[in-house]
């Protein structure tokens, strides 16, 4: 039962910040995008996930739109940084202990 309740915690969160982060265009992509990593990794990881993508994505996004260079999306940063707190996961835990 514990491991639902924990599932259900970290799809809601998913999907708010990922509602967030996707903005008036309504990016359904990253909000389920968002959803699914807070479902398996967990609420904690989508707060971080969140965390770098507006870091790291929207004023890479900026700088690309204001100099007319392609845009990369921000679900690419969600990959990149889901797929870093997968292969990393263990090593920052044991950083933040």
């Amino acid at each position: 039962m514990d491991e639902m309740v924990a599932g259900l915690v970290g799809l809601a969160a998913g999907a708010v910040l990922g509602r967030l982060l996707g903005g008036r265009r309504g990016d359904g992509g990253l909000t389920w995008g968002f959803a699914c990593a807070g479902l398996f990794l967990g609420w904690q990881a989508a707060c971080a996930l969140a965390i770098w993508t507006a870091v790291i994505g929207l004023p890479l996004q900026a700088v690309a739109r204001r100099r007319q260079w392609p845009v990369v999306p921000l679900s690419a940063w969600l990959l990149l940084g889901a797929l870093a707190w997968i292969l990393c996961w263990a090593r920052i835990v044991d950083a933040i202990k």
